[in-house]
């Protein structure tokens, strides 16, 4: 049988509770962009647009603070994160398919590097909400952290971010860009 070990779970765990973090922090400094960025999604109406504005970035946190919970006390409390990152996918690739390629991510900045949705964000959401069910739906090894662990941690959880990011903007330089 196949077990996941629980440094996994640590590093999914708390790489969730990261990223979420600072989006919330990112969407709690930026709510009126960020109300405008989900009306460009044209999935809610403008008033439920801005109401999302509002508790987006309360949900990212509450979102945050499960995805540590379930390091500590219960894997499963990762699935908030598995959701959200769907939800995103699901919201970005609808736009795509709808050709509305113009409309900022809402991942880094708002619009300050001229960031717009490409089919790669989809695939990224579903990779890391794929890692989130993993983590969830295996059992755990039952073996407990030793110290080379919390190095490993630390080091991960420093270089994850990093990664990340560099990434993002990687993958958005080489992405065609159009203007609408």
């Amino acid at each position: 049988m196949i077990t996941i070990d629980p440094l996994a779970v640590a590093v999914v765990a708390l790489s969730f509770a990261a990223l979420f973090a600072a989006a919330a922090c990112h969407k709690f400094n930026s709510r009126p962009t960020l109300a405008a960025i989900i009306a460009d999604y044209q999935m809610l109406s403008a008033p439920a647009a801005a109401t999302a504005a509002r508790i987006l970035p309360f949900i990212e946190l509450v979102v945050a603070f499960a995805a540590v919970s379930a390091w500590i006390w219960d894997k499963r409390l990762i699935l908030p994160a598995v959701l959200l990152l769907l939800l995103y996918a699901v919201a970005i690739g609808i736009n795509l398919l709808r050709g509305r390629t113009h409309i900022d991510c809402g991942c880094l900045g708002f619009g300050q590097r001229g960031e717009t949705i490409h089919w790669w964000m989809v695939a990224r959401n579903i990779v890391m909400a794929t890692f989130g069910a993993a983590v969830v739906v295996l059992p755990s090894s039952g073996r407990p952290l030793n110290a080379a662990d919390i190095i490993a941690l630390v080091g991960t959880g420093l270089t994850l971010p990093l990664l990340y990011i560099g990434l993002h903007h990687a993958l958005q330089s080489f992405s065609p860009s159009e203007t609408n």
